[in-house]
């Protein structure tokens, strides 16, 4: 009949726990609270699910799962652009749920591990996924000092790496122990229209732990 309610625990004139969100007396989202600013949302579409994940102060965060027929089509990974929700990564699939690489636009971290000592070199190969493929090159500029919301970004002096294949090979140490973040933005150019660039922001994790054997000496 047209009408929109809500129903929930309430406490202190608050909602907690969770929330049901009803539009035509059928099912629109369930709302999980996590904590204070964070939720969890399943949205629905005539009854069938239409898509789910995190949402942080409004922002949608993460993966999101997009769905049709009840299947996975894409899943979509959103960041907080310094305070602007951002469409970072895509996952496509077909009808068999197969990834459809020409879709999807996304990338792949390579022999990394998850730990290292001080001043242990570490080597690894970040792999872009484009989306214009051999029609353009990337330009990956990174640094350590990044914030993890990129605000900064623009502001500080990077490292960067060019790619026609769009594979970057880092190589890098840390003179300190503790949990680092290389942070930064792959820029993909596309050549034949005016240079026209599409930006993926990525934050690779790193535990420094100890000193390498091969410095003690």
């Amino acid at each position: 009949d047209g009408t929109y309610f809500k129903k929930g625990y309430i406490k202190n004139d608050k909602f907690i726990d969770s929330v049901i969100f009803f539009e035509e007396n059928k099912i629109s989202c369930i709302e999980y609270k996590k904590d204070s600013d964070t939720v969890f949302l399943k949205y629905f579409d005539n009854e069938k699910i239409h898509s789910s994940g995190y949402e942080l102060n409004n922002i949608k965060i993460g993966k999101w799962s997009f769905y049709k027929d009840n299947k996975i089509s894409n899943v979509i990974q959103y960041i907080d652009l310094c305070g602007t929700e951002y469409l970072n990564q895509g996952w496509f699939y077909d009808n068999n749920g197969d990834l459809d690489l020409k879709k999807s636009h996304f990338i792949e971290i390579l022999d990394l591990k998850k730990t290292y000592k001080i001043n242990e070199p570490i080597k690894f190969k970040m792999k872009y996924n484009s989306l214009w493929k051999n029609n353009s090159f990337s330009i990956a500029e990174f640094h350590t000092k990044v914030d993890n919301n990129f605000c900064n970004l623009k502001k500080i002096k990077k490292d960067a790496l060019l790619s026609k294949e769009h594979v970057f090979v880092f190589s890098i140490s840390f003179a300190e122990k503790g949990k680092k973040n290389i942070r930064g933005v792959i820029g993909e150019v596309l050549e034949k229209n005016d240079n026209k660039v599409r930006e993926l922001f990525f934050d690779i994790p790193i535990e420094i732990n100890g000193f390498s054997l091969i410095n003690v000496w």
